[in-house]
């Protein structure tokens, strides 16, 4: 079942479309829920085929370091959605859960004295210097265009300034957009962060989403020179995690998945490395 709920927003590379889903396509096949699940479909603005896919793997890679850093104390609440599927013939779309919660909160508040003060928003600093360490730089793209003093791809969830101080906002918030405009990713550092924090990573995520990431980024900074049966071993390990994100998903409103279509690997080759 899909249903579509209406207009989720737009920028200068893509528009959302929110939509309630039972039927989850993406790489390694189609999932079918028992529950449905308010879902954000991003579809690019004369998208090439297989972007969809890309996007995919890069909100992945980066969910799956958010995920590292908030196990290993960086901070306390995660901070990006999980990204579920990938859509149409040719992969130019991609599903992720909906953020619930309000964008565009100011960067400045005037106090009582009328000068302004720099607005705090709770594991921002700790985010951003968590991953710029992998090489990801996560604070691009967080302004608004016409005006710089608000917040822009950062969804509060519970928008409410600290009672003590009014410039300070809790840390419940999400951080979305992962299109070519809003985030960078130096490869060469994300390798060399995976190389040395491997024995951390497998510890916290477990051995087979630490492959799935190295996996992805090479498919992510040339998927050319990719072998086949790494790209068949991608796949696998893919469908693998979003069988496992909509069990999340699923463990919030008590349902289940009811049907996960066959994996065929001998497609491979045509689904990512064409």
């Amino acid at each position: 079942m899909i249903k579509n709920i209406g207009k989720g927003g737009f920028g200068s590379e893509a528009k959302i479309t929110v939509e309630l889903r039972t039927e989850f396509p993406g790489i390694g096949g189609t999932i079918t829920t028992q529950q449905t699940v308010v879902s954000a479909l991003r579809e690019e603005f004369g998208a090439l085929p297989g972007q969809g896919h890309r996007l995919f793997f890069k909100h992945a890679l980066i969910k799956k370091l958010d995920d590292y850093f908030q196990k290993s104390k960086k901070y306390e609440f995660t901070h990006i959605p999980r990204p579920i599927g990938s859509t149409g013939p040719d992969g130019k779309g991609y599903l992720y859960e909906w953020v619930f919660g309000s964008e565009g909160f100011p960067w400045f508040y005037q106090n009582s004295e009328g000068q302004e003060e720099p607005v705090s928003l709770k594991e921002w600093k700790e985010f951003i210097g968590a991953f710029n360490s992998a090489g990801i730089d996560l604070s691009l793209d967080c302004t608004d265009s016409d005006n710089g003093r608000i917040s822009k791809n950062i969804i509060h969830q519970l928008n409410q300034y600290d009672p003590d101080s009014w410039s300070k906002l809790n840390c419940l918030w999400q951080r979305i957009d992962f299109g070519q405009r809003s985030i960078t990713i130096n490869f060469k550092r994300l390798a060399e962060f995976t190389k040395e924090e491997k024995k951390k990573l497998m510890s916290a995520l477990g051995i087979d989403r630490y492959e799935m990431m190295i996996l992805a980024a090479a498919y992510l900074e040339n998927k050319k020179e990719m072998r086949a049966v790494d790209a068949g071993r991608l796949e696998i390990l893919t469908r693998q995690y979003r069988i496992s994100t909509l069990r999340h998903l699923m463990s919030k409103t008590g349902g289940n998945i009811l049907v996960d279509s066959p994996l065929i690997c001998k497609n491979t080759k045509d689904n990512l490395l064409k």
